[in-house]
C-alpha cells in the first residue's frame, strides 16, 4: 500500500482531524463563513434600528428608539443621517452576518463538544474495566458502591447544572437559534 492509499482509508474510516469531517459539513462552514463576511461587508455591526422614523418641529427626521431594547435613551431622538444603505442591504446584512457566523460558532461548539464527550467516554469506561478487573482479581477487596453512587450521583448534578449554563449562555449569546441550533446539530453529528 502505497501512503496515499493509507490516507484514503484512513479518511474513510473517520480516523484523523479535520480531514475527516464530511465534505457537506466543510461546505456548510464555508458558505457559513462566506455569509458572515458578506454581512460584515455589507455595514451590519448587528445593532439594528428598532426604533420609529418621526419628524421633529424644524423639518429633520428623527429615530425615535424604541423602549424594548436595554439601555436604549428615552428622549428626544437621534438625527438621522441618510447615509445608510439601500434597504435590501439594511435588510439583508444582518441576517448574512448574524446567520452565518452563529451557524459556524455553533459549528465549532458541537465539534468540540462530541470529540470532548468521546474523550471522556473512553477514559470512564478504562476506568471502569480497571476497578472491575481489579476487584476481580483480588487485588481490591471492598469498594463501597453506595459511596462511588453518591459521588456519580453529585457528579452528574453538578454536570447538569453546568449544562444548564451552557444551554444559556448559547441561547443568549448566537443571536440567530436556527442556524445556531443547526450548527451545532452539525458539528456534534458524526
Amino acid at each position: 500500500m502505497t501512503n496515499e492509499d493509507i490516507a484514503v482509508e484512513s479518511a474513510e474510516q473517520g480516523e484523523g482531524g479535520i480531514g475527516s469531517i464530511a465534505l457537506w459539513k466543510k461546505a456548510l462552514v464555508v458558505l457559513s463563513l462566506v455569509l458572515g463576511c458578506v454581512g460584515l461587508a455589507m455595514g451590519s455591526s448587528g445593532q439594528e434600528d428598532t426604533g420609529a422614523r418621526v419628524a421633529s418641529s424644524d423639518g429633520t427626521t428623527l429615530v425615535q428608539p424604541s423602549a424594548f431594547g436595554p439601555g436604549t435613551p428615552v428622549g428626544g431622538g437621534i438625527p438621522a443621517n441618510g447615509t445608510e444603505g439601500s434597504a435590501a442591504q439594511t435588510l439583508w446584512a444582518p441576517l448574512f452576518a448574524k446567520g452565518g457566523l452563529s451557524f459556524f460558532i455553533a459549528f465549532c461548539i458541537g465539534y468540540a463538544l462530541r470529540t470532548f464527550l468521546k474523550g471522556t467516554m473512553l477514559v470512564i469506561g478504562v476506568v471502569a474495566l480497571a476497578v472491575f478487573g481489579l476487584q476481580k482479581a483480588g487485588l481490591v477487596d471492598n469498594i463501597n458502591w453506595e459511596k462511588a453512587q453518591g459521588y456519580w450521583d453529585s457528579l452528574t448534578a453538578n454536570l447538569g447544572e453546568q449544562f444548564d449554563s451552557f444551554k444559556t449562555f448559547v441561547s443568549g449569546s448566537l443571536p440567530s437559534a436556527a442556524s445556531g441550533g443547526v450548527g451545532l446539530l452539525a458539528g456534534f453529528r458524526r
